[in-house]
């Protein structure tokens, strides 16, 4: 009897340890599925003759599928489990990349393909990241930073094999179909294991809650979430044209920012988990917010371009982690409505996405490519006040939101 029981409990553990490896490989394809866009998009603009405002209304018909979804994805990561969404939208989100890439459709399709593959990425990303917080909560680990490093894997990898094939003489559609192919195979591979948490608990409201508390710690979190994406897309968008039209660097080189940026975000993320056991998430936050209103002030004050450069890697090592801390956050202290308060974050962290080219382009009209930089070094000193006040707070405060 003692054995069996013995074997059932190790049995449990592999079962567990199984999934949990798994998880790794859910945040990898998500990766897969997003940096194609950068690839696929330019090549569709003059393939069906676009003029720039159509090409503006298909990305943000992407943008806007995913913050769209992203908004109801608690509720239905809360009703039907993370599992079942898994399985629809990931293989959705392929067929859509290899729809959107093929050559034979009419131009107008690519504007509900492009609105399909953001709304299925953006509820495949809410059910990974509540996927993720269940292991966290099971295990007592922060390991949000090291699948968001992962993560970051997938988007190199699947940005490298999209030139490096066109160079080799590949058609844009063959290069999805082959990719696609592959993303699927490793999705398949990771989700026989995987747990079919819904984000949630069974828990009674207490009669004396502060609903309006909730409401604005959750907004808290949310605004962190926003400048962090809204941060990395100014460098996603504007490093290049900042470098080369003030910093007189080649074009050849213009990307060297962004890489800069990605690469020591990356690397900082691997290290997510020690330096949140270490320094606590508050400090990381807050810390983080400091180095990066300090890179980005440099940034836009000496145009320098190697000491600009290495601004964009500072802030990639101040800024890389303040994402995935902030949803491993919001996870714990929402536990028994994680679902939902994930998704809300996830949907304004989008919305920095969205709105960023937009604002930052004004700024830039009306001023300089550096006044972008330093107007988003402001706003860091914004987020980290905003990541104190969410993070100080009590662990259970958030479970207050229905």
């Amino acid at each position: 009897m003692v054995e069996k029981v013995n074997n059932g409990l190790t049995d449990a553990n592999s079962s567990f340890t199984r999934s949990l490896k798994s998880n790794y490989l859910l945040f990898f394809c998500a990766g897969m599925v997003v940096s194609p866009w950068a690839a696929i998009a330019p090549v569709i603009k003059p393939l069906h003759a676009m003029s720039d405002v159509l090409f503006a209304l298909m990305s943000l018909c992407f943008g806007l599928g995913a913050m769209i979804a992203m908004m109801f994805s608690g509720q239905l990561v809360v009703r039907f489990g993370v599992k079942r969404l898994m399985l629809i939208c990931y293989p959705l989100c392929v067929m859509s990349i290899i729809g959107f890439s093929c050559k034979f459709i009419a131009w107008w399709m690519t504007y509900p393909l492009a609105f399909l593959w953001g709304a299925t990425l953006g509820v495949y990303e809410v059910a990974i990241n509540v996927h993720a917080t269940y292991f966290e909560a099971r295990t007592g680990r922060r390991l949000l930073s090291l699948f968001t490093a992962v993560y970051t894997a997938g988007c190199i990898a699947a940005t490298l094999v999209y030139p490096v094939m066109m160079k080799a003489g590949a058609d844009i559609e063959n290069i999805a179909l082959g990719s696609g192919i592959v993303a699927v195979v490793l999705f398949a591979k990771s989700y026989g294991v995987l747990v079919d948490t819904h984000g949630q608990k069974e828990q009674r409201s207490d009669k004396g809650e502060n609903r309006g508390l909730s409401s604005w710690l959750l907004f808290c979190a949310g605004m962190v979430a926003f400048f962090a994406l809204l941060a990395e897309g100014a460098v996603y968008d504007w490093s290049g044209v900042y470098l080369t039209t003030d910093c007189a660097l080649p074009l050849a080189y213009a990307s060297l920012g962004f890489m800069f940026y990605e690469g020591s975000a990356g690397v900082v993320r691997f290290f997510g988990e020690k330096l949140t056991m270490k320094f606590g998430a508050k400090r990381l936050v807050c810390g983080g917010a400091v180095l990066a209103f300090i890179a980005l002030f440099c940034s836009a004050c000496f145009k320098y371009a190697p000491l600009v450069i290495l601004s964009f890697a500072a802030l990639g090592v101040a800024a890389g982690n303040i994402m995935p801390v902030i949803i491993s956050e919001t996870g714990r202290r929402a536990e028994h409505n994680s679902a939902k308060a994930i998704s809300t974050v996830s949907a304004m962290a989008y919305a920095g996405v969205l709105t960023g080219p937009a604002f930052l382009g004004v700024i830039a009209t009306v001023s300089s490519f550096g006044a972008i930089f330093a107007t988003v070094a402001l706003l860091m000193i914004l987020m980290g006040w905003m990541g104190r006040i969410f993070l100080q707070s009590g662990k259970n405060s958030l479970n207050q939101l229905r």
